[in-house]
């Protein structure tokens, strides 16, 4: 009764469409348990987790140091909240995340959320510049609260909630021509990019893009914020992904996986000398604060997964495994790159792009169409088709397989590939076996789909 109780509160409480979604297609169960790469549900299934909360799960469901820990702060009275005092949890917490990030970032803001720390970022930047201009690229995904919607650039996410914040310019992501022409201007604050474009289908920029970016922005006085939210601790095979590059960002923003996947904790990394010019005087130290952040028990968890993520070789893995991955998803794509665009991405986070079977049935109906109706019905039937791939996968990875995806939200053609980064060789395996054989379905599926309407299309060309 476990699982039907809980959906009915979830669907009258909390999203009644999600729910109802859910409820019709099978696309997500009731788990009630979740240990290491696995989720469970009521009735004891077991599935592999391959979405580890789009990046929030590095080290697996429950991590029992990580949960050793927060159970420790409560066993021995951690002050939970004291508003203007000094936690000695955040303290070391700040100074563990300094120790690991990139050179030159010297102070720590905590907050409880991806979405809080950008926004931190950005009021940092314009209060330490003075200019008001911010710069982001087309794609991006940087959250859902006002500052930080305001350039993640996507319409279908900004439209309902506009006007958003004045001053936002976006440029195509990984076009170095198009930054240095908004750059010469020198109006911007800060440019703000991810390392990897996630939620847009794991796009990673051309060679060279972000050291270029970091370049150019130093040559026009502009701020560099690397947003490592979902690419952080480990993710790409390193423990921030703008090491790749080199990068030396002003600011940097974390959260999801700095949890442990158990407490939310954000934070924003920034150079000594930004904080001290937009916070460092007793009338502007606490301009932007946070209530929550920098709770003890969220940084008793923060401290035990920078441990964790150092004494065990959970990044080693994550590059190994990802490689693993990376390897038999190109196979596959050799053999059905008519079906399969492109595998993308580093480390456990990948892509795999699902090219939609729209494209040649529009074209057949339309080549053999003598009657006019397809100018009314391919719009429509392209519409129905063409995510019918990703979502076909996903419904059936979960159902018959046991493994449980998503798919990149802007972008649902994208198959995300991101497990927590203690997979195990035999578990790529299984997913890779799994994803092959529901790939060949669809490969024949389409095929007779295909077939099935040009026929219809030339039977109606017969007819007339």
């Amino acid at each position: 009764m476990l699982a039907p109780r809980a959906a009915a509160r979830f669907g009258r409480y909390l999203n009644p469409v999600l729910s109802a979604i859910s409820g019709n297609s099978g696309f997500t169960k009731v788990f009630v348990r979740g240990e290491g790469n696995y989720l469970f549900d009521a009735e004891g299934g077991r599935y592999l987790d391959f979405v580890s909360g789009f990046g929030s799960v590095n080290l697996g469901h429950n991590h029992p140091r990580v949960a050793a820990a927060v159970a420790e702060a409560l066993r021995t009275k951690a002050p939970g909240f004291a508003q203007s005092a000094i936690n000695p949890y955040a303290a070391a917490l700040a100074e563990s995340l300094i120790d690991v990030s990139p050179p030159g970032l010297e102070m720590v803001f905590f907050c409880n959320s991806g979405a809080e720390s950008v926004e931190a970022a950005l009021k940092l930047a314009r209060a330490a510049t003075g200019r008001s201009g911010l710069l982001c690229c087309q794609g991006a995904f940087h959250g859902k609260t006002l500052g930080a919607l305001s350039v993640t650039a996507n319409p279908t996410y900004q439209r309902p909630f506009e006007p958003l914040l004045p001053d936002i310019t976006a440029v195509p992501y990984g076009d170095l021509v198009a930054l240095e022409e908004a750059l010469a201007t020198r109006q911007f604050a800060a440019l703000i990019v991810e390392p990897i474009q996630a939620e847009a289908g794991i796009i990673t920029p051309p060679p060279g893009y972000l050291r270029e970016a970091q370049r150019l922005c130093r040559q026009t006085d502009t701020l560099l914020i690397a947003d490592e939210v979902q690419t952080g601790l480990g993710r790409t095979g390193l423990i921030f992904a703008c090491e790749r590059d080199g990068l030396e960002p002003d600011i940097m923003t974390l959260a999801k996986s700095l949890g442990g996947g158990l407490m939310p904790i954000g934070a924003m990394l920034c150079r000594r000398s930004l904080w001290r010019e937009a916070y460092g005087t007793v009338h502007r130290f606490a301009l932007h604060t946070s209530t929550f952040g920098g709770g003890s028990l969220a940084c008793a968890a923060g401290l035990e997964t920078l441990r964790v993520l150092k004494e065990e070789p959970l990044v080693r893995n994550a590059a190994e495994q990802g490689e693993r991955m990376r390897a038999g998803l190109m196979l596959l794509w050799q053999e059905m790159f008519d079906s399969i665009g492109e595998v993308r991405g580093e480390g456990l986070l990948l892509g795999l792009d699902l090219l939609p079977i729209r494209p040649s049935i529009a074209a057949h109906w339309k080549r053999n169409d003598a009657t006019g109706l397809g100018e009314y019905m391919v719009p429509g039937l392209d519409k129905l088709l063409e995510n019918i791939q990703s979502v076909y996968l996903m419904q059936t990875l979960l159902s018959s397989f046991g493994i449980y995806t998503q798919v990149a939200r802007s972008n649902p053609n994208v198959l995300r590939v991101q497990p927590p980064l203690g997979i195990e060789p035999q578990e790529v395996d299984h997913f890779l076996l799994a994803v092959g054989t529901l790939c060949r379905e669809l490969r024949k599926m389409s095929a007779e789909m295909h077939g099935m309407i040009t026929k219809t299309a030339i039977g109606m060309h017969d007819s007339k």
